[in-house]
C-alpha cells in the first residue's frame, strides 16, 4: 500500500506542475480529482505527509517553482535572486502584486515569518531539517529577503525555497502553529490558484479558483481531493 501511495503522490507532484493536461470535463466546468491518503493539515510549516503536500501546492506560492520543461528552478513569488560571490547570501526580490486570498497584500514579512517560523526549534516543523543551514533571515525592505547561510549551498533556489509554502504572518503571528485550529483544518489561506470551498473531514475537500490569483484565473473550476485510506480503492 505504501508503494502504491508513493507512486500517487509523485503522479500528484508531476501534475501539480502542469494541470491543465490532467483535466476533466464536466457539466460546471473543468475538474481535476485527485485521492488522498487522510485528511491534510493543509499548513505547510507543519503539514509534510502525502496527504498535505499536494493539497498545499494548490494552496500556497513558494519563492519559486520548478520549470515544467526543466525542472530548474524558475520564478514564482520571487522574480529573481542573486547570490554573493562566496555562496553565502541568496537574495529574492518578490513581486509586488500578490495577495493573499483575503485580499491583505503579500510582502516580504510574510517570508521572514514563515522561515522563522520554521527554525525556531519550538515548533518542531518536519520542514527544519532541509532549511537548517539558514542562519539568517532578513527583510532588506518590503519586498526584498536575503537569507544568510552556514556553507555555501548551490541549489539553493530549489532546496531551500521551492520546499517551502509561504504562509499568512497577519493570520498566524503569536500562534502555535501546531494548533492553529482551523487555519490548519478547515480554513487555510493563501497565495496559490486555488482556495478552500468545503472540507469535508474524512471524506472530501474542494478547492475552487482563487480570484486574487497574480498569475490569473486557474485552467480549473475545482480540484476535489478524495480521502481514500486504501489506495486499492482508488
Amino acid at each position: 500500500m505504501k508503494r502504491g501511495w508513493l507512486a500517487l503522490f509523485i503522479g500528484v507532484a508531476l501534475l501539480a506542475l502542469a494541470w491543465p493536461a490532467a483535466l476533466e470535463a464536466q457539466t460546471g466546468g473543468k475538474v481535476l480529482r485527485m485521492a488522498i491518503p487522510t485528511d491534510p493539515l493543509m499548513n505547510p510549516i507543519i503539514g509534510t505527509d502525502a496527504a498535505a503536500v499536494p493539497v498545499n501546492r494548490f494552496l500556497y506560492g513558494f519563492l519559486t517553482r520548478p520549470d515544467p520543461d526543466t525542472l530548474e528552478p524558475a520564478p514564482d513569488l520571487a522574480t529573481k535572486w542573486e547570490v554573493s560571490s562566496d555562496g553565502l547570501t541568496w537574495t529574492f526580490h518578490l513581486r509586488r502584486d500578490v495577495k493573499w486570498q483575503d485580499g491583505q497584500p503579500f510582502t516580504a514579512d510574510d517570508v521572514k515569518f514563515t522561515y522563522d517560523t520554521i527554525l525556531d526549534r519550538k515548533n518542531n516543523s518536519p520542514r527544519r531539517s532541509a532549511i537548517a543551514d539558514i542562519t539568517a533571515v532578513t527583510m532588506v525592505d518590503r519586498y526584498t529577503i536575503r537569507f544568510t547561510l552556514s556553507k555555501p549551498i548551490a541549489p539553493f533556489p530549489s532546496i531551500g525555497a521551492y520546499n517551502v509554502g509561504i504562509v499568512p504572518r497577519h493570520l498566524l503571528e503569536g500562534k502555535d502553529v501546531a494548533r492553529a485550529g482551523d487555519f490548519n483544518t478547515r480554513q487555510p489561506l493563501g497565495t496559490g490558484p486555488y482556495r478552500i470551498s468545503e472540507a469535508a473531514a474524512g471524506d472530501h475537500y474542494t478547492f475552487v479558483p482563487n480570484q486574487h490569483y497574480f498569475r490569473g484565473k486557474p485552467k480549473l473550476d475545482r480540484v476535489i481531493f478524495k480521502v481514500l485510506p486504501d489506495i486499492n480503492t482508488v
